[in-house]
């Protein structure tokens, strides 16, 4: 195969070193299998560049949309897997298959095919260009500033451009609960020297909605391109060199004509069997007669003839013009004979079948492409999503391929479990492979960890404050981790360095034991925020790493979440209401910045806990909905990563930590009714697709007060982001929670196969205000496509370590919803974790003196490290989802 050589650059065509590469099939997201490095040998897709910014990488032939991903840029360019060598060596071997007659014909074809295919293929990929002017010139590669607008008929719709100087761009985009939810740019164009105007106006009634055209050079320096019919050659390859400038390699792919004037000197006349020899169109003719063939070759030209033994020279067969093959009979040793079995009956059901002469069925062609076999059953996969399957007259699967699978006559086949577990391990094994590159990490002598969100981060109701004992080098900002302001950052007491401990703190002031005691139930009084446990057990991994009490490095927590508030609310541009918190936060580290050394002096972490007031509009939320909240969070996550840089002159941006929203704050569906748990999955994807986020997982499974977590549940859940934060940090892993890789129906089962961090999956139980609750359906939920009715499920086991099945109490719809953690029936919360024995250096307590409810003396807990198991996130998805 062909090896292939791209380097990422930055916007200002600077090499991006280690950037992850992705290789999809073009105009998709499907990710290209079979890829192998230099040497040939196997490489995962994605891939990583090396320190110059260079992937190599060869795969099957095609057209691909190579995708460099970096904190840097994210950008993609068509590329074209086109393997000279083996074109021009299949056209090659024509001649020497003329003594192999059954195949010289397909042969000879392919390797026209291959030559046109390749042509096409170029063309595709946007690598061909008339002139090197072309190529170097911009096209249009991405939109900026997308406005999604309202009111558009739902649907995919051509985009539109005019002006900018150029030609020939071109792309698509999807409009969703009448927005525009996203767009893809399929041919970029030529010769735009300004930005042409993009137009939305395909979708009808679609208002407001705009775009800025991004424009580059089509070609960059490093990257390959053909031009159109030079000579005798199908296209001549360039490279661009800097300047920049197209210079002309050594290779060149050949003309379909070239090709097919090899194939035409191969092409075969007559072959006579008595003496094998074979006589071409280059040689004298022979005549032979037509015999009995004669009626049925009536108007048709004959291209090749099968000579017979027989000495008066009559035809055994012969190819005509059309592509046709013509027999005078067919024998096989199976004793099917022309004049006793009927072939291709224009009075039967079936394009092609063989029968009896009663017209009893022994073998057919469906429509579909299946055979059918007597009995009704069928073989092939016409009517299923199977690559292979034995179907019986009920359409049930016997025996098949799926994704490479064998799957038996049992769905509970232990040999085929065991190979779907191990590919579900490797998968995970893979994912904690690939370390976060693109972060700052805690490397300085001061570390910022910033909490920032509504209510939970802020730490309401989380009285009595428990962490009393800092940690060798966990610091605060002031005599409380809490910011006092909204628009500024305004420390508790004097603006300087304390060591860690909680407080609880009302009216501004911190308050002891028997002040705690005295507040009533439901006070949202603050004592101990996630920050608090999240400092702390980092800076203890870190003193534990180096085998110190402590490592000189300080980590110095600041709180500046404020209840109550919806995304936009703590955004950077804020119009819902104006107030800018989002600038209160930056203050806070501008402030330790500037009371420390600057030079040493970074943000590690930064955490988003928030969600819950986005999950309806009832608190003036203008994104519920998953596509509005998706593109909310990365927008405030590109905007605190490169604020921080800016503040502090680090050379990456931080680690973004979350949670997933959920509990009794979910909501089955967004403000226009779609299902699909809008706000917890768009967190979910959102921390999947960058390389600067993560998230720790759920908050249903800790102690709360019947919504805020309570002091023990927020201090387990800080622990929880420091396992993280250490994965990341120390055992330079990737991180990603416990959740659904794909989704299988097999009969009345649904399989559901796990990305589980520490195998094998287990059910436990989440603790839904203090009490410990075991769910009949473990947390699992399946309805139909609106997600209104429920489907009924029998009962629910743990089949493997990664997989967990579903046995149904009746058909599964192909349209069918799978749901966890949803509102309806368990209120957000699940019984699935994994087994990672990690605890944290704090244990459960229970201070009854100090005001804590009896309720959170639970006998399970008291005086035990918090279990840091990884608990299964939130998720609705169809039964058809997969992404192995």
């Amino acid at each position: 195969m062909e090896v292939k050589n791209y380097f990422a650059f930055t916007a200002e065509n600077k090499p991006i070193p280690f950037c992850t590469a992705y290789l999809y099939e073009a105009g998709t997201s499907n990710l290209v299998s079979g890829l192998t490095d230099k040497n040939g040998n196997p490489i995962d897709n994605p891939f990583q560049a090396d320190k110059d910014g260079l992937v190599q990488f060869a795969g099957p032939n095609g057209v691909y949309d190579l995708r460099f991903k970096s904190s840097l840029r994210d950008y993609r360019i068509r590329v074209s897997i086109i393997d000279t060598a083996a074109i021009l060596n299949a056209a090659d071997q024509v001649g020497d298959l003329l003594t192999q007659i059954d195949a010289l014909a397909a042969a000879a074809e392919t390797a026209k095919g291959i030559a046109e295919s390749a042509a096409d293929a170029a063309a595709a990929s946007g690598e061909v260009y008339d002139s090197t002017a072309d190529a170097l010139s911009n096209g249009v590669y991405s939109l900026d500033s997308l406005v999604a607008g309202s009111g558009g008929t739902d649907g995919t719709y051509p985009l539109a451009f005019s002006g900018g100087g150029g030609s020939g761009a071109a792309g698509w985009f999807t409009v969703a609960s009448g927005a525009v939810s996203a767009y893809q740019i399929t041919a970029r164009g030529v010769g735009y020297t300004s930005a042409p105007t993009v137009s939305f106006a395909a979708s009808s009634g679609l208002t407001g909605a705009s775009a800025t055209a991004v424009i580059s050079a089509n070609r960059e320096v490093g990257q390959y391109f053909y031009l159109r019919s030079v000579g005798d050659l199908f296209r001549e390859e360039y490279v661009v060199e800097p300047g920049p400038v197209a210079s002309a390699t050594d290779q060149s792919l050949p003309s379909s004509a070239a090709i097919s004037k090899k194939a035409d000197a191969a092409r075969v006349d007559e072959l006579d069997v008595r003496t094998g020899r074979i006589f071409s169109n280059d040689a004298p003719g022979v005549s032979l007669a037509l015999s009995g063939l004669s009626a049925i070759l009536a108007g048709r030209e004959v291209s090749s003839v099968f000579a017979s033994g027989a000495t008066d020279g009559d035809i055994a067969a012969l190819f005509t013009t059309l592509g046709e093959f013509v027999v005078r009979r067919l024998i096989t040793d199976g004793g099917i004979l022309g004049n006793t079995y009927e072939i291709d009956a224009d009075s039967s059901q079936y394009p092609w079948g063989i029968a009896d002469a009663a017209g009893n069925i022994a073998l057919a062609l469906l429509a579909d492409g299946d055979l059918a076999v007597s009995g009704g059953g069928r073989v092939g996969g016409g009517q299923s999503d199977w690559e292979f399957a034995v179907i019986d007259s009920n359409d049930y699967v016997g025996f098949g391929i799926k994704n490479g699978i064998v799957y038996p006559l049992s769905a509970g086949d232990e040999s085929q479990l065991d190979k779907l577990d191990r590919r579900n391990r490797a998968r995970s094994e893979a994912i904690a492979n690939a370390p976060m590159r693109g972060i700052q990490y805690p490397t300085a002598s001061y570390n910022i960890i910033m909490s920032y969100g509504q209510s939970l981060g802020e730490g309401n109701e989380t009285w009595p404050s428990l962490s009393k004992s800092p940690q060798p080098g966990s610091m605060m900002y002031g005599d409380n981790v809490d910011n006092q302001a909204a628009t500024i950052y305004e420390a508790m007491g004097a603006d300087v360095l304390n060591p860690l401990v909680a407080h609880t703190a009302v009216a501004g002031a911190n308050i002891d034991g028997a002040a705690e005691s005295a507040l009533v139930p439901g006070d949202g009084a603050k004592g101990e925020p996630p920050v608090v446990g999240l400092t702390n057990g980092l800076k203890w991994d870190l003193n534990q790493a180096l085998l110190v009490e402590d490592d000189s490095r300080k980590l110095v927590a600041l709180n500046s979440s404020q209840a109550g508030k919806t995304i936009e609310q703590l955004s950077k541009i804020n119009n819902q209401d104006g107030i800018d918190r989002y600038g209160g936060m930056l203050d806070g580290i501008q402030q330790v910045y500037d009371l420390v050394d600057p030079s040493t002096c970074v943000v590690p972490i930064i955490t988003w806990l928030q969600g819950e007031w986005d999950y309806s509009d009832s608190q003036g939320s203008a994104n519920a909905t998953y596509a509005l909240y998706s593109a909310a969070l990365n927008t405030l996550f590109d905007d605190a990563g490169a604020d921080a840089v800016a503040i502090t002159g680090q050379g990456k941006p931080p680690l973004f930590v979350t949670y997933q929203t959920g509990a009794s704050y979910t909501r089955d569906a967004d403000v226009n009714g779609a299902p699909g748990l809008h706000v917890g999955m768009a967190q979910l994807d959102v921390t999947l697709s960058r390389n600067d986020a993560v998230m720790a997982g759920p908050v249903y499974p800790y102690t709360d007060k019947g919504g805020h977590l309570d002091s023990n549940g927020s201090r387990w859940f800080g622990h929880q982001m420091a396992k993280v934060a250490k994965q990341v940090f120390l055992d330079r892993k990737n991180f990603e929670p416990l959740r659904p890789l794909a989704v299988e129906v097999i009969g009345r089962v649904i399989r559901i196969h796990f990305h589980v961090p520490s195998p094998p999956l287990v059910f436990g139980l989440p603790y839904v205000v203090s009490s410990a609750v075991d769910y009949a359906a473990k947390g699992f939920r399946v309805t139909d496509v609106t997600g209104v009715t429920d489907l009924g499920i029998a009962s629910v086991d743990i089949v493997r370590d990664t997989i967990v099945e579903l046995s149904m109490a009746a058909d599964v719809p192909a349209d069918a919803l799978l749901w966890y953690a949803s509102k309806t029936g368990t209120n957000g919360n699940g019984n699935l974790h994994d087994s990672d024995d990690t605890v944290a250096i704090d244990c459960y307590e229970y201070v009854p003196d100090r005001g804590m409810y009896a309720s959170a003396n639970i006998p399970a807990l008291v005086g035990k490290p918090y279990p840091l198991h990884n608990w299964c996130v939130a998720f609705c998805i169809p039964v058809t989802y997969s992404e192995i």
